[in-house]
């Protein structure tokens, strides 16, 4: 950077005075996930290498997080770490903290947003806010890791965002390179989301290790040390726990731990103190050619409707409306409610059918009625009658008029969760 540009960025710094952050981990620390962060372990390639090729790093909704950081300083073959993230006034604080230290290595700053649909042939990594203090990558680079804590987890709660992220994690991602994923979700869901995600060419590993989250004192003696330009051996028990071998042994001793069994959230005493790490590698050999970019770019449409097939899937595992509990007080609930109709209006209900407007309410319970009132109950039921009463089509007729027995309400449960 010339003396002009070096004049800028100082500028435009002094402009932007704010309280430099505390960094956070989000999910887990470093030393939980360095073992297979390790170059030589998960590039033995590049270590065997006479030349020892640098690697480049992108960090996906990197927030103020230093494990860009902790990688340039315990793995100096990762020359270059670019933190991604749609939070500016966060990319500006942590650039502004990165500068200030006494150790000066090659980090980046990129404003992106996942949940914007951008055209095709547009860059990934353009963004859409014009910043001169926050840095430009690249519009060819292409990179050998990419990191994601826990972003892929945060953007399941949206609407298109975790398809944005796949494909730009796809299109940037190196030939042999990884998409090192860390989350919070069971291990079968996110390798299936990410095993059969339509398009891609990867293999998929997948390890459970340690939840490790550091405490204030650690953090604030880890900013001691880089203000006064002090060796860190991120290894030692003075800063993040046992050594990598022993990292490798907690891992391989560690297990996975859902805390739901038959829609029932029963956390057992393991739930919480793991993490998954998915390694997605990209098949093929590395490009040395400084100027290439991937061209076989996913279709975003068909990895959308593949993430909402296998969320809705998920979701219906984990949380289904019909479990054996609610089944066994819906029974009873329709019996009871039967008799009180036969004995109001002195019918015979023999036939087990019960009116809609009564099933609604036993159905559903309030916070549910407020996300699903009458009108929509009924479009949801008429829908369920048109697709599973082919068969029968005066009994599909005659249900939608007159009401459902109990074994109907549970079929329609099932069908429209």
């Amino acid at each position: 950077m010339n003396q002009s540009a070096e004049s800028n960025v100082q500028d435009n710094a002094n402009e932007k005075k704010i309280d430099l952050p505390t960094p956070f981990e989000w999910l887990t620390n470093f030393s939980s996930l360095a073992y297979y962060l390790n170059p030589d372990r998960l590039f033995p390639n590049v270590s065997s290498d006479k030349e020892k090729r640098k690697l480049h790093v992108l960090h996906v909704g990197s927030g103020s997080s230093i494990l860009g950081e902790f990688l340039q300083l315990k793995f100096p073959t990762y020359d270059l770490v670019v933190n991604v993230d749609n939070d500016t006034e966060i990319l500006y604080a942590m650039k502004q903290r990165w500068q200030r230290r006494s150790y000066c290595g090659a980090m980046k700053y990129v404003f992106m947003d996942f949940q914007e649909q951008q055209d095709e042939k547009s860059d990934i990594l353009q963004t859409t806010k014009s910043d001169s203090f926050l840095d430009e990558c690249p519009s060819y680079t292409l990179f050998d890791l990419i990191l994601d804590k826990s972003t892929l987890d945060c953007l399941l709660c949206s609407n298109d965002g975790t398809a944005g992220l796949i494909c730009k994690v796809y299109k940037r991602l190196n030939a042999g390179g990884v998409y090192f994923c860390v989350s919070f979700h069971q291990a079968d869901f996110i390798k299936s989301l990410l095993e059969d995600c339509p398009g891609t060419d990867w293999t998929v590993e997948n390890y459970a290790v340690p939840r490790k989250v550091d405490s204030p004192l650690v953090l604030k003696k880890y900013d001691e040390m880089m203000q006064n330009n002090i060796d860190l051996i991120l290894g030692s028990e003075s800063c993040h726990g046992s050594n990598l071998d022993n990292e490798k042994s907690n891992s391989s001793m560690c297990s996975e731990a859902s805390a739901w069994s038959d829609g029932c959230f029963n956390p057992n005493e393991a739930y919480g103190r793991t993490v998954n790490i998915f390694i997605c590698r990209r098949r093929g050999t590395h490009s040395s050619n400084e100027g290439a970019v991937q061209e076989d770019c996913l279709d975003f449409e068909a990895v959308n409707k593949h993430i909402h097939k296998m969320n809705d899937k998920y979701f219906k595992m984990t949380n289904p409306l019909v479990t054996h509990i609610r089944k066994r007080q819906l029974k009873e609930s329709f019996v009871k409610r039967i008799k009180e109709l036969d004995e109001e209006e002195g019918r015979d209900s023999s036939n087990g059918v019960l009116p809609l407007k009564a099933c609604y309410d036993i159905l559903f319970t309030e916070a549910e009625k407020e996300h699903l009132p009458f009108e929509y109950f009924m479009e949801d039921w008429n829908a369920f009658c048109e697709d599973c009463c082919q068969d029968d089509q005066a009994t599909s007729r005659n249900n939608a008029e007159d009401g459902m027995t109990f074994e109907t309400a549970i079929k329609f449960l099932a069908a429209m969760q």
